[in-house]
């Protein structure tokens, strides 16, 4: 009796070792995927995550989510992963809304060679609920690659708010507040900055940009446009010198002004526009 209960004991001691395997697999195949497009993981409003890259691990994009409670920024940052070779690699990294519309992407292949361990950038958005991608440069040959993600968001109502880089996707901003922006990063050079004002006609007004200087080392260029779209005039001259340029609006209605970007250089800066 006492050894066909100890047989007992013994296959139910091992189907209970087999299913707890099985679920023990499960987890860690459950944990290995999230990241993924369809199981993103959760930042929130602010969080991180570090992940890691196993050998010949082809599914090297990372993807999360977060949730802008307000307008303003995100500071998205990613530690920078080194390669078998021992040389610090790179990503794209992509926002996309809850549409599925790309909003931001850069490459930070700019910041590789700079004296920090990670990767940072802040990102001018409205709320929203918005998906980062980050799309790993590097392919695991042998041993791990590891990198830590991270998303914080900061209110700010006087951000820039991306992508605004067409009349139709202009900052609309207000006389004598100061906005902040970030020039430059984007994977595509040809992606401009756009604001709006309105301004009233026959008035003369100032426009000032801050940290113009590290700007315009970068080969910005500036240009006012009216209210019905058409160039008006080139002001990266003033603001170059200066800092700052005069517009007088010839009617009332909205102008916009444009950064040219020539460059992947990102630089931050700010725009003032006060009646004079």
């Amino acid at each position: 009796m006492k050894k066909r209960v100890k047989s007992v004991f013994s296959v139910v001691l091992a189907v209970c070792c087999i299913l707890a395997g099985t679920m023990m697999n499960s987890m860690i195949s459950f944990a290995a995927d999230l990241g993924t497009m369809t199981n993103p993981y959760s930042f929130g409003t602010g969080g991180k995550y570090t992940h890691y890259w196993s050998t010949n691990n082809d599914h090297l994009d990372f993807y999360g989510t977060f949730k802008m409670n307000k307008q303003g920024y995100a500071t998205i940052c990613a530690t920078k992963p080194v390669d078998d070779e021992g040389e610090v690699t790179s990503y794209e990294i992509y926002i996309y809304s809850s549409s599925g519309t790309k909003v931001w992407d850069c490459d930070t292949e700019g910041q590789a060679g700079g004296p920090t361990s990670t990767y940072k950038y802040n990102v001018g958005l409205k709320a929203g609920i918005y998906t980062v991608r980050y799309k790993a440069d590097f392919y695991v040959e042998s041993g791990n690659i590891d990198s830590t993600f991270s998303v914080k968001t900061t209110s700010n109502k006087y951000w820039e708010i991306e992508y605004n880089d067409s009349f139709s996707k202009a900052t609309p901003i207000k006389l004598g507040k100061k906005y902040y922006a970030v020039y430059g990063e984007n994977i595509e050079s040809e992606e401009p900055d756009y604001f709006k004002i309105k301004l009233k006609k026959g008035k003369k007004y100032k426009v000032t940009l801050g940290n113009y200087g590290k700007l315009f080392s970068d080969t910005v260029i500036a240009y006012v446009y009216s209210p019905s779209k058409k160039r008006m005039f080139d002001c990266s001259g003033d603001l170059e010198d200066t800092g700052r340029s005069i517009i007088k609006a010839k009617k009332t209605g909205y102008y916009y002004l444009k950064l040219d970007n020539e460059s992947r250089s990102g630089w931050k800066y700010a725009i003032t526009v006060k009646k004079i």
